[in-house]
């Protein structure tokens, strides 16, 4: 009796036991965390991008704990197109010269880059004479996109007469002498323009 005294307490001791490991295993094992996306990093940067020349850019989704998001997508958006438009891919194409910021935006969260437009080939300011041996020179400037022209009129009076009225022609320039005239260019093409007083002045801005 004695005996079987003995094996029923080591019984009841080796269950209370496990019971007691269970419990401690149970309550120090960690809570798996489903990753959200926290954040959107825009590469490369800084950038800068000329008149009709591109560059592309990506993206590196986040998690809460800054590890790397696979899987996720997102909507490119750019705040000025007229700056530097953007594919639906990230693809950026430089506009005219300024600067604009891309986003990358999956749900409510979204990621910046302020890419910079550079004049590459062309410049964006010129100046053109109109002389007082009735010439504009020089006779053709040509321009970046949103670049600027300023004319400079000597003692004799003349003006700048657009010879169409396409999209982004600028104003015309009164008639005037001893001043200049500003006129900026936001669309690409060829802007002829003469002067109504003297018809051998003909000349011709081209904006890239």
């Amino acid at each position: 009796m004695e005996n079987m005294r003995t094996i029923h307490i080591s019984q009841a001791g080796v269950a209370v036991f496990a019971l007691i490991v269970s419990a401690c295993t149970s309550k120090d094992s960690p809570t798996s965390v489903t990753p959200t996306l926290t954040s959107i990093f825009v590469t490369p940067s800084p950038t800068t991008v000329t008149v009709g020349g591109t560059v592309q850019l990506t993206f590196l989704a986040k998690d809460q704990s800054g590890n790397p998001l696979s899987g996720v997508t997102a909507t490119w958006t750019s705040s000025d197109a007229t700056i530097a438009s953007v594919s639906t891919t990230g693809l950026v194409t430089g506009v005219a010269v300024g600067t604009a910021t891309l986003i990358a935006t999956s749900g409510t969260v979204r990621g910046t880059l302020v890419i910079a437009v550079a004049p590459g080939t062309y410049p964006i300011a010129a100046t053109v004479a109109a002389t007082t041996d009735r010439k504009f020179l020089p006779p053709q400037v040509d321009i970046a996109k949103g670049g600027s022209i300023t004319w400079q009129f000597a003692s004799l009076v003349h003006n700048v007469i657009w010879d169409g009225s396409a999209t982004g022609t600028p104003d015309n320039i009164a008639t005037t002498s001893n001043t200049t005239g500003v006129r900026t260019f936001t669309t690409s093409g060829s802007f002829a323009y003469h002067c109504s007083i003297h018809p051998s002045m003909v000349a011709t801005v081209v904006v890239h």
